[in-house]
C-alpha cells in the first residue's frame, strides 16, 4: 500500500507516526520516571539515607540525575539498533523532551536560564544531526519537541 503513495502522503504519514508515537513515548517517559524514582528512593531507604528535609535536597533531586542517564543508555542502545530511521527520529523524541523538562525542573528558581540552556541543548542536537547527515524525520522530532517545550515555558505550565 505505501509502494503506491506520493512522496508528499509518505511525509505527512511520517510526521503523523512521529508526533502520535512522540506522544506516547512523553507519556512512557512519564512512567519510567516514576519507576525510577520508585526504585531510587528504595535503594536509599535501604542504607538509611531517605531524604529527611530541606536539607537533604541532593538526595531528593539526584534521581532526576539518574532517570536522565538511563533515559539516555536506552537511546544510545536504539540508535545501534538497525531500526528505520522513522522508528529512530521518533524515539529521539523521548530523550529531547525528558532533556528539556529536567533543564525546567533543575532551572526552575531561575526561570530566565530554561530558554536559553534548552535552546543550546536543542542546537547542540540538530548539529549532531547535521554531522552524521540524518534524514528529515530527526529535524522534525527536534523542532516538535523544541516547540512543546517553547508551549510550556510560554504558557507557565507545571509538568
Amino acid at each position: 500500500m505505501l509502494k503506491n503513495w506520493k512522496p508528499w502522503q509518505k511525509n505527512l504519514a511520517s510526521c503523523l507516526v512521529i508526533l502520535a508515537g512522540g506522544f506516547v513515548l512523553f507519556n512512557v517517559a512519564f512512567m519510567l520516571a516514576a519507576a525510577v524514582r520508585t526504585v531510587f528512593m528504595m535503594v536509599l531507604g535501604t542504607f538509611g539515607a531517605l531524604p529527611q528535609g530541606p536539607e537533604d535536597f541532593l538526595a531528593a533531586v539526584s534521581w532526576h540525575y539518574v532517570f536522565v542517564l538511563v533515559v539516555l543508555l536506552l537511546t544510545w542502545l536504539v540508535f545501534r539498533t538497525k531500526w528505520n530511521d522513522l522508528v529512530k527520529a521518533t524515539f529521539l523524541t523521548m530523550p529531547l523532551m525528558v532533556v528539556i523538562v529536567e533543564i525546567g525542573i533543575q532551572f526552575y528558581e531561575r526561570p530566565a536560564w530554561i530558554f536559553p540552556v534548552g535552546a543550546a541543548v536543542i542546537l547542540l542536537v540538530l548539529l549532531w544531526l547535521y554531522k552524521t547527515k540524518r534524514p528529515w524525520q530527526y529535524c522534525f522530532a527536534t523542532f516538535y519537541v523544541a516547540a512543546i517545550g517553547i508551549y510550556i515555558q510560554v504558557t507557565g505550565m507545571d509538568i
